[in-house]
C-alpha cells in the first residue's frame, strides 16, 4: 500500500452501506493517482512487452522472442523530449550523467515514495552522477497542496535548495497527517464496531489480517509497536511475501478485541474542503455533512431528502455540503452534475439545493430533454441550457470534486462524512441518531461564546503538522506569513503547473534523460548512467549531455522512414523477425546479430547504427 490512508477503519470495510458503485469496467478514470508507477519490490529491469501468453497461435520462444523481450523499449520506446525546468529546485551535481525531472504533489503518494526512498538512494550512491529537478504540480482539489507548495518555495527563498528538499522529504514522509488526523472510537460507534470486529473477526476474508494481528501481539506492549508491527507485515502481505501462520485460534477474537481493539480501530478525521461547493446551513454549525452523491443513484435520492428533512428539524445546528461523484455509467446522472454545477456558479447555493432537491425528488424523469426543461425554471435560456448539457469540455469544479472523492478513497455513492468522519447513512432514524450525537459531543466541547467556524476547528487541526514542519525548517516565519498572504510564488507554481499539464498524463510524472518514464526507476538507471557513459565515449560534452540525449531519436525512426513502422505493436514486431518483409529485411539481421553481445540500449544501438543495415 502506498500510504496509511490505505488504513481505513476495518469497521468501513465490514459495515459498508447499500450504494451505486462503479461497474467493472468503470466510469471516465480523473483520478491523476489511479495508475501506480512503481512498487517497492522492483522486478526486472524495465517493463518488458512480450507476446500474450494466452495466445496459443502466437510465435513460440527462441531468438525472435528473445529479442521483443530484451531489446523492444530500446527500438521502439517513446522519444525522450528536451524538458527545461526554468528556476525549478535542483539536488546534486551541476554537470550530472543522469538527469531526473519530477512533477510532485502533495496528494501523489507514488512522489512520496520516489522523493522519501528512492531518489535519496540515488543521490548517496552516485553523488557525482545523479541531479534531481524538480517542479510543482498542484492538486487544487485540495488547498493544503497549494499551502505547502508556497511554504516550501518560501524555504527555498530564504534557505536554498537543500532546505527546500529537507522539507519536501519531512512532508511526504507522511504527508496524510497534513489533512487527516486520527481518534479512538468513542461512544454507540465504538460498542457497535466491538461487537462486529469480534463477530466476523474468523470470517475467512479477515484471517490473513487477523493472522497479523496475532504476529504482532507478542513483543509489544504499547499500541505504537503493535501498530508499526502490523503496517509492517501488511505491506509485506501486499507485497506477495508469505507470511508465518500462528497456530490455533491465540489469541482468540474475544481477547484480541479487549486488548487491540484500541490500537486497531480508529475513526479518521479527513480535512474536507467545503468553501467552494453548494452548502445550506452555516459555517458555525455543529454538524456539518459532507455528501460524495450522484444525482442517478437511487441510494444517493433516499439520503439527500433525509438530510432535507433533518436539515428542516435542526435548522442552524446542521449544514449540509454537497461534492459531485457522478459515476461513469451515469450519462443522465452527469448531465444533471454538469447542470448543477452550471446553476450554482450563476446562482448559488439556494437555488443549486432547489434544483437538487427537484431531481431528487423526480429521478424516474431524469433526462437530457427534462433537464432541458427544467433548467428554464432556474433561469436559463434554452440554448444556455443546450452548451451546458451538451459541452464535451471539463468542468473544473465537477473535475475537483471527483479528485477529492478519489483522495477519500470515495468506492461509490453516497459516501458521507460527518464533521470529517465517514458515516454509516441507514434510514432517516439512524441518521437522526448519529447527527444529534455528534451535536451533543461538539456542544460539550465547545462553549456556546466559542462556536465560532466549528467545522474547521474539528477537521483542520491535521493542519497543526504542517506548522510543526515548518517550525522545525526554521523558516522566518513573519516572512512566510507575508509571502503567503501576498502569493508571492504564486506564479512560479502556476507556470509550472502549465509545463506539467502539457507533458504530463497522470501522476507521478517522471522523466530520465528527457524520456518519460512509466515504470520502476531502480532497475532503470544503471542503464541511464551507461548510455551517458557511452556518449561521453563519443565525444560528448558533459555539460552537454542532457540536451544530446533528450534530442536522440529512437531507433527505428533512426533506421526506417516509413510511418508504419514507428506503430508497431509487439506481436507484429517478433513476427517480423520470424518472417521479415519490407523494411524488416535489412532492419531484422542487425537487430539479431546486436542482441547477444550487447548489454544496454546504448550499446545495442551503438551497434546495430555501425552495421549500417539501411
Amino acid at each position: 500500500m502506498w500510504n496509511s490512508l490505505c488504513r481505513l477503519p476495518l469497521l468501513i470495510a465490514l459495515l459498508l452501506p447499500l450504494a451505486c458503485r462503479p461497474s467493472n469496467g468503470g466510469g471516465e478514470e480523473t483520478d491523476p493517482n489511479a495508475k501506480p508507477l512503481i512498487t517497492k519490490t522492483p522486478g526486472p529491469e524495465g517493463d518488458k512487452k512480450a507476446t500474450d501468453p494466452g495466445d496459443k497461435a502466437g510465435p513460440k520462444a527462441g531468438p525472435c522472442q528473445d529479442l521483443t523481450d530484451a531489446w523492444y523499449e530500446c527500438i521502439f520506446e517513446e522519444n525522450p523530449a528536451e524538458l527545461v525546468l526554468k528556476g525549478s529546485p535542483v539536488i546534486g551535481p551541476r554537470d550530472p550523467l543522469v538527469t531526473i525531472q519530477l512533477f510532485w504533489s502533495v496528494f501523489c503518494p507514488e512522489c512520496s515514495y520516489l522523493i522519501t526512498s528512492v531518489f535519496p538512494e540515488f543521490l548517496r550512491n552516485h553523488p557525482a552522477d545523479v541531479q534531481l529537478q524538480l517542479a510543482a504540480l498542484p492538486s487544487f482539489a485540495h488547498p493544503v497542496d497549494l499551502e505547502v507548495m508556497q511554504t516550501a518555495y518560501e524555504l527555498r527563498a530564504q534557505k536554498g535548495d537543500e532546505a527546500f528538499w529537507q522539507f519536501l522529504q519531512a512532508v511526504h514522509k507522511k504527508t496524510e497527517t497534513l489533512y487527516v488526523l486520527e481518534r479512538p472510537l468513542a461512544g454507540d460507534a465504538r460498542t457497535a464496531a466491538m461487537k462486529t470486529f469480534e463477530q466476523r473477526c474468523n470470517e475467512p476474508q479477515l484471517r490473513p489480517l487477523v493472522n497479523i494481528f496475532r504476529l504482532c501481539e507478542t513483543g509489544n506492549p504499547d499500541c505504537k509497536g503493535f501498530e508499526a508491527c502490523v503496517q509492517e507485515k501488511y505491506a509485506a502481505l501486499n507485497a506477495g511475501q508469505d507470511l508465518p501462520q500462528v497456530k490455533g485460534e491465540k489469541p482468540t477474537c474475544a481477547e484480541l478485541t479487549s486488548r487491540r481493539f484500541d490500537c486497531i480501530m480508529k475513526d479518521y478525521v479527513f480535512d474536507i474542503p467545503v468553501d467552494l461547493s453548494p452548502q445550506l446551513g452555516s459555517a458555525d454549525a455543529p454538524a456539518t455533512v459532507v455528501v460524495f452523491t450522484d444525482f442517478e443513484c437511487p441510494y444517493c435520492g433516499l439520503l439527500a431528502q433525509n438530510l432535507t428533512k433533518l436539515h428542516k428539524k435542526l435548522g442552524a445546528k446542521l449544514r449540509v455540503v454537497y461534492k459531485s461523484y457522478a459515476l461513469g455509467y451515469h450519462k443522465d446522472g452527469q448531465l444533471a452534475a454538469r447542470l448543477g454545477a452550471a446553476i450554482f456558479e450563476k446562482k448559488g447555493s439556494a437555488e443549486f439545493f432547489k434544483f437538487h432537491d427537484t431531481v431528487f425528488g423526480a429521478q424516474d424523469k431524469l433526462s437530457r430533454d427534462w433537464l432541458m426543461t427544467l433548467a428554464a425554471t432556474h433561469g436559463f435560456k434554452a440554448n444556455e441550457a443546450a452548451a451546458v448539457l451538451d459541452s464535451r469540455d471539463r468542468v473544473q469544479a465537477l473535475d475537483h470534486d471527483r479528485m477529492l472523492g478519489d483522495l477519500l478513497r470515495v468506492s461509490g455513492t453516497p459516501t458521507a462524512f460527518l464533521n470529517g468522519v465517514h458515516m454509516k447513512v441507514g434510514d432517516y432514524d439512524s441518521l437522526e441518531k448519529t447527527v444529534l450525537a455528534e451535536i451533543d459531543r461538539v456542544e460539550k466541547v465547545f462553549p456556546k461564546t466559542d462556536r465560532k467556524n466549528l467545522y474547521a476547528r474539528i477537521a483542520q487541526t491535521g493542519r497543526a503538522n504542517l506548522q510543526a514542519l515548518v517550525k522545525a525548517s526554521g523558516v522566518d516565519e513573519k516572512r512566510l506569513a507575508a509571502a503567503l498572504k501576498a502569493a508571492t510564488h504564486r506564479k512560479t507554481i502556476d507556470d509550472e503547473r502549465t509545463l506539467g499539464a502539457q507533458v504530463c498524463t497522470d501522476m507521478p510524472c517522471l522523466f530520465i534523460n528527457g524520456r518519460k518514464i512509466q515504470s520502476d526507476p531502480r532497475p532503470l538507471l544503471p542503464r541511464y548512467l551507461e548510455e551517458s557513459r557511452h556518449a561521453l565515449d563519443a565525444g560528448v560534452a558533459r555539460d552537454k549531455l542532457y540536451p544530446h540525449l533528450a534530442n536522440l531519436r529512437n531507433l527505428i525512426q533512426t533506421l526506417a522512414a516509413d510511418e508504419e513502422l514507428h506503430q508497431t505493436e509487439v506481436f507484429d514486431f517478433t513476427s517480423a523477425c520470424h518472417k521479415p518483409t519490407g523494411a524488416w529485411t535489412s532492419l531484422m539481421p542487425a537487430f539479431l546479430a546486436c542482441a547477444a553481445p550487447s548489454k544496454n540500449c546504448a550499446q545495442f544501438r551503438r551497434c546495430v547504427l555501425q552495421k549500417n543495415p539501411k
